[in-house]
């Protein structure tokens, strides 16, 4: 199947192979159900059928977004999102560097970046210290 793809270098037509064909139609599917239902879906692009030129071809294809974040803990994890919205690689880093694991998130906001509920209660009590410390001045 040859197919005309906007990326960011330009119109191209390339062959897709049916590992980046079906990965595409998974992340239609799963486009679908977030925005149907909110239904949030990840998919782990080592446990796909895709040879290193089709991941890379995938990824060109998905284009890169506006926004990337970096979380520094126990090794460095890189969200990026993609070209198309609502979806967002997210790449794992051990602290030795090397990569542990790509995740294609399919999500409005990816959960890593979202801050935990648990901790939202001290939060609250830091801000309300510091209008406190504030008062006694």
């Amino acid at each position: 199947m040859v197919s005309s793809w906007q990326t960011e270098s330009g119109l191209i037509d390339q062959a897709l192979s049916s590992g980046v064909r079906a990965l595409l139609a998974k992340l239609l599917v799963a486009l679908e159900a977030l925005n149907a239902q909110g239904q949030q879906a990840s998919m782990d692009l080592s446990q796909e059928p895709l040879a290193p030129e089709d991941r890379n071809q995938l990824l060109e294809l998905l284009g890169q977004g506006e926004i990337t974040a970096q979380v520094d803990a126990m090794g460095v994890t890189t969200l990026q999102e993609t070209g198309v919205a609502g979806i967002w690689l997210v790449t794992y880093r051990a602290q030795e560097g090397n990569v542990t694991a790509e995740i294609l998130e399919v999500t409005r906001v990816p959960e890593l970046l979202k801050s935990p509920v648990e901790e939202l209660g001290e939060s609250k009590a830091r801000v309300a210290a510091l209008i406190a410390s504030q008062a006694s001045l």
